[in-house]
């Protein structure tokens, strides 16, 4: 009862920011887009700024995913906008309800972190679609934990809506189990050939020169990984590639030893701080870690509880470029020390074998709670 009264005060004041949303903030556009140009077979690339629900003047974001994920949405263009827009909100609140449900740790702690997120209401005020992202990887782990190793990796491939964090959780599937390494390769297989038969051959050049579009590069120093760090230093770029591949290599190097569960509560994580573009609302993916680390004693559990706060997102929103250099560097470091509290946490579980049942809510560790 106590819990459901402070996730109700958290709820109210995310309703409140929602309303409070100004008619520009609006990234559900591109999707209510695309499900329309695939529903009038046109390329789901084109017209990028048009605004489908008031044709304003102005620019808008172009769509970013895959054409598969454009033909599932396209029920959403047979509504009107607004009406369609409601929907979308609604499936995100029932995908962030599904990771409460899933989360394999406290599940009181991660719907109050859920309840009162920084990163989460500003999902829900541009109407992105991060949720689904979080929801799929815990599914994913849930399912696997069944020793439904094949479907866990169908299901995983699902991540193929944002490719952003298809490596991460990829790699930890490869070190872990060919079933779900099989899985997750057909899923993807699936979603290519279903998106080249809508699109032609030509369409992941259009991807990519979307991609290197200049709105979605506008300032790399308000992102939350290790790319804006590198930016704001004023060091060239061929340190981000090489620092990317480090932390590819060190998750691969954590996951070959963990369970599967906690590597892929890591694996978003470090997705997000190694891709080359992330932004607020992606900070949602690091919620289930930093509320598993925070219930520890160590060290690393002030920086998680940090993380959770509201402080390193406004930083990123300031125009101080000191402002913007610590709010990317207490997310990298938070999601560091995490990811390293999490695998030194594992490792004598993984010794002793002694793991729950994931549908216990308790599988991470008998201290989680």
């Amino acid at each position: 009862m106590k819990t459901t009264a402070i996730c109700a005060l958290g709820i109210t004041l995310m309703a409140l920011a929602i309303r409070e949303r100004p008619d520009s903030a609006d990234d559900f556009r591109s999707f209510y887009r695309a499900a329309h140009l695939i529903q009038s077979h046109e390329s789901v690339f084109a017209h990028p700024s048009f605004c489908p629900d008031k044709h304003a003047d102005g620019v808008f974001l172009p769509y970013i995913r895959i054409p598969s994920y454009a033909a599932a949405l396209r029920p959403l263009a047979s509504l009107p906008y607004t009406t369609a827009r409601s929907i979308w909100l609604i499936a995100t609140a029932i995908a962030m309800l599904g990771c409460a449900r899933l989360f394999p740790g406290r599940r009181d702690r991660l719907a109050i972190a859920l309840a009162f997120s920084f990163p989460l209401a500003y999902t829900f005020v541009l109407g992105q679609d991060i949720a689904f992202v979080l929801l799929i990887t815990l599914a994913a782990a849930y399912i696997f934990s069944k020793q439904r190793e094949f479907l866990a990796g169908l299901v995983a491939s699902l991540i193929a809506i944002k490719l952003s964090y298809l490596p991460a959780v990829g790699l930890v599937l490869f070190a872990k189990s060919r079933r779900a390494t099989l899985g997750l390769a057909i899923g993807v297989a699936i979603q290519l050939a279903v998106s080249f038969a809508l699109e032609g051959l030509n369409w992941p050049a259009e991807y990519l020169a979307l991609l290197k579009h200049p709105v979605f590069d506008i300032e790399p120093r308000r992102m939350l990984n290790i790319r804006a760090i590198i930016t704001s230093l004023g060091m060239p770029s061929a340190i981000y590639l090489i620092g990317g591949i480090l932390i590819y290599a060190l998750l691969w190097f954590a996951a070959r030893r963990m369970t599967l569960p906690n590597a892929l509560l890591i694996a978003l994580p470090i997705g997000l701080i190694a891709s080359p573009h992330c932004y607020v609302y992606d900070a949602v993916v690091l919620i289930p870690l930093m509320v598993t680390v925070a219930s520890s004693t160590n060290w690393s559990c002030t920086l998680a509880i940090v993380a959770l706060t509201p402080l390193p997102y406004l930083a990123l929103m300031t125009e101080h470029a000191s402002f913007l250099l610590a709010g990317s560097s207490l997310v990298v470091l938070s999601t560091l020390c995490a990811a390293f509290s999490l695998y030194a946490r594992d490792l004598p579980i993984r010794i002793t074998g002694s793991v729950k049942p994931f549908s216990s809510g308790t599988a991470i560790s008998s201290s989680a709670s």
